[in-house]
This record gives C-alpha cells, sequence and structure tokens, in this order.
C-alpha cells in the first residue's frame, strides 16, 4: 500500500495542495501563512472529507473559520472586536500564534482521523456478520 500512496502523493495531493496555497498567497497572505497554514487547513479538511464521506462539514468548518476570522478582525476590521497589535509586539506573538493555530488543526486533524477509523472499523464489522 505504502508503494500505490507515493505516485497518489505525487499525482493528486501534492497539485491539489498547491492551488488553494497560490490563492491565499494571491489574496495578501505571506508566503509563509499561504502554504503553511493552509496545509494545515487543507490536511484537516481532506481528511474531514474522507471521514465523513462528504463534502458538507469540510465545507462548514471552513465556512465558520472564515466567518471566525472575520468577526474578530484577524483578515478584515472585525464586525464583534477589532483586533489591535502594535507592529513591535507582532512579531513577538506570532510564534505563540502558530503554536495554537497548528495545535488546533493537529487535534482537529487527529480527531477526524480516529473518527474515520472508528467508523470504518463499525461498518466492516457489521458486513462481516452479515453473511
Amino acid at each position: 500500500p505504502v508503494g500505490k500512496a507515493i505516485p497518489f502523493v505525487a499525482k493528486v495531493a501534492i497539485p491539489k495542495r498547491i492551488a488553494p496555497a497560490l490563492e491565499h498567497w494571491a489574496g495578501d497572505y505571506t508566503f509563509k501563512n499561504a502554504f503553511l497554514g493552509s496545509s494545515a487547513g487543507a490536511i484537516l479538511f481532506g481528511i474531514a472529507t474522507l471521514a465523513t464521506k462528504g463534502i458538507a462539514l469540510p465545507t462548514g468548518l471552513h465556512m465558520a473559520w472564515n466567518f471566525g476570522l472575520w468577526c474578530f478582525g484577524f483578515n478584515f476590521p472585525g464586525i464583534i472586536w477589532q483586533r489591535i497589535i502594535e507592529k513591535e509586539s507582532e512579531a513577538a506573538n506570532e510564534p505563540f500564534v502558530w503554536m495554537i493555530y497548528l495545535t488546533v488543526m493537529g487535534l482537529s486533524i487527529l480527531g477526524f482521523y480516529l473518527y474515520g477509523r472508528k467508523k470504518n472499523r463499525f461498518a466492516r464489522h457489521i458486513t462481516r456478520n452479515v453473511k
């Protein structure tokens, strides 16, 4: 199976990862935010798609994430809070923000991965016992 996964990653996963990263980069994100940040999101949305066998939940997650960023002023002036960060402190806070972001994404990815495994194991058990 691993030998078959490498061509899949080269042909499908990497090109599908580049397009959203370029879109985020064109949308005024820094190179690091566009490629590292949206890569974690893409992995989360991909695993959620595989675990739920549909696009409704990943689409809702993406919309909720963007709505949250908008509400709290991370992309545009917020509708609930106005984010005010001094230029000097932005660089000092960036590692902390990345740590929180990657922790949330990592835990979410792990959760959907485990959910998908449990769901598939249960489905295999049911189909074996149907005979």
